[in-house]
């Protein structure tokens, strides 16, 4: 389900609430988990996929933060460290931000949109760079990550 170009975004999660609530929705879904072999898929997909810093306190009060507007002393000591404001990409202006962290050290890095995030990915696996500066902005940011070390590396759970 995608939301129409018309819409807005409260009627399109309107839209959908109540089509996830439809009996024949409920159903299926219902027989979807009741199947071993869907199950087993799910919880492979989670253990290969696991986010535990997403998990922690700092990510949940950052995520409060962000949603009531309303900073604490501990995440303006963090937007310090950072060297930027919380909320907005280090790599680009776009303000939905999401903790980023090193796949290998679990290590955070900062803040980043789901773009640069997703640029970040393809550019440590295969070294293809983007345009208009983005790739030297990148180097920078990996090199001298602007949170290294203000929260403990996060640990799979």
């Amino acid at each position: 389900m995608s939301q129409r170009k018309d819409e807005t975004r409260d009627a399109f999660l309107a839209r959908e609430a109540a089509y996830r609530a439809t009996p024949e929705r409920v159903a299926y879904m219902a027989a979807y988990r009741a199947n071993p072999e869907n199950r087993e898929r799910e919880a492979a997909y989670r253990r290969e996929h696991d986010h535990g810093f997403q998990r922690t306190p700092e990510f949940r009060a950052y995520r409060i933060a962000v949603k009531t507007g309303d900073l604490t002393d501990s995440l303006r000591q963090l937007q310090h460290a950072a060297g930027y404001a919380l909320g907005t990409c280090a790599l680009c202006p776009a303000p939905d931000c999401f903790f980023d962290h090193c796949p290998t050290t679990g290590i955070l890095r900062g803040l980043v949109c789901n773009v640069c995030n997703t640029r970040l990915g393809v550019l440590e696996r295969t070294g293809i760079g983007y345009p208009n500066g983005w790739t030297d902005r990148a180097a920078a940011y990996l090199a001298n990550p602007p949170l290294a070390g203000v929260f403990p590396p996060w640990e799979d759970t």
